[in-house]
């Protein structure tokens, strides 16, 4: 088995560098947040049975040990989704909120959970340099990789790596002739409150698509998808057991998330891509939350440590990204720059035949 390469951060300096720092958000109100006061039990959990819904039985004033806060399948739509009425998400309202967010609490991660892009159009390529600039912004610690954010190639969304100010993760995508992975295996984020291991893999469903976007410039084939299990139980073994909570970004079906969790149950949380999972489950000791689509809302996970630094409760909030958030100047202005940019494609460029992505599990047609 493959040895993972991880990257370990402090989990302040990346914020404390930023020009945009989240005080100076800290005294905006946040009456969404107290929700999160609230805790899920899962001591009571059996680890055999079918998952059981997630919910919220008691009450306890207390303060979490870890609160991740995250976003997933944002399948290229910075602006408000036009599938919803009222109209929700947006970039311009996502880093208000984001930014509010972390002022309040002060262990905290920001994770997406991946699918960035969706279509290879000459806008979205253009699109995603800003899309990673947007992410920059908005402080997040770490992207998990889906299939989908491969649609320009590898050798784009390596360039895209080099620009972000966090992480791309995937642990089970390797070199076909070295066999490391491709990307950062893991994340992890220490504080005086706790230390948090973040991973993240794609179901090997798309090792075949995952194939042909990735091969070089000669047609030669550069990677291969190793099973999840068989890449993350090296790395947990060898780098997560200083961690006091494991969060996983999964690219796959609930099915196989369900396995993931019986075969590895030391994972506290498993964030899910799966986008027709819309509820928050307990399996075993696993926690399993979907992250939504189109970035419409964020989810919340707090997390509460036993006497032993265990997180033995937790509680999931789901925040609607709505008008009534003021919106992100700078995000704006970085709409407006995206505008200026496309509007000198050329007529050539606009004309190139496109696609989109359909040969993924997350649009697998009907049977």
């Amino acid at each position: 088995m493959t040895m993972g390469v991880g990257v370990a951060r402090d989990a302040v300096s990346p914020r404390a560098d930023s020009l945009l720092h989240v005080r100076t958000v800290a005294s905006r109100a946040m009456p969404l947040l107290t929700a999160l006061l609230l805790l899920i039990s899962v001591s009571s959990c059996l680890a055999e049975g079918p998952p059981v819904s997630v919910k919220v039985d008691f009450e306890v004033a207390a303060t979490p040990s870890v609160v991740a806060f995250f976003t997933g399948n944002t399948y290229g739509t910075m602006r408000r989704s036009s599938c919803s009425d009222p109209q929700l998400g947006g970039f311009e309202r996502r880093r208000t909120y984001i930014l509010q967010c972390l002022s309040a609490w002060e262990n905290s991660l920001v994770l997406d959970s991946g699918n960035l892009f969706n279509c290879n159009c000459a806008q979205d390529k253009l699109e995603s340099w800003y899309m990673i600039a947007a992410f920059n912004m908005m402080t997040y610690d770490a992207v998990g990789l889906g299939p989908k954010d491969f649609v320009f190639g590898l050798e784009h969304l390596k360039a895209l790596e080099k620009n972000a100010r966090f992480p791309f993760l995937c642990a089970n995508m390797l070199d076909v002739e070295t066999r490391d992975p491709v990307f950062d295996a893991f994340l992890i984020e220490g504080s005086t409150e706790a230390t948090v291991f973040v991973t993240s893999v794609i179901s090997t469903d798309e090792e075949e698509l995952l194939a042909e976007w990735t091969r070089d410039a000669d047609g030669n084939r550069t990677i291969e998808m190793q099973e999840p299990v068989e890449a993350l139980e090296p790395i947990l073994a060898s780098h997560a057991t200083i961690a006091n909570v494991v969060i996983l970004l999964a690219q796959m079906s609930l099915d196989e998330a369900l396995k993931l969790a019986e075969s590895i149950p030391s994972i506290d949380l498993i964030l899910l891509s799966d986008r027709e999972q819309h509820e928050d489950l307990i399996h075993g000791t696993t926690i399993i939350s979907p992250v939504g689509t189109k970035s419409k809302a964020i989810k919340a996970v707090a997390l509460y440590f036993d006497e032993n630094g265990s997180a033995d409760r937790y509680n999931i909030e789901t925040f609607p990204i709505v008008e009534e958030i003021e919106h992100s100047y700078s995000m704006v202005r970085l709409y407006d720059r995206l505008a200026a940019a496309q509007s000198k494609l050329s007529v050539e460029d606009l004309l190139q035949p496109t696609f989109y992505t359909d040969k993924s599990i997350y649009n697998a047609p009907a049977e």
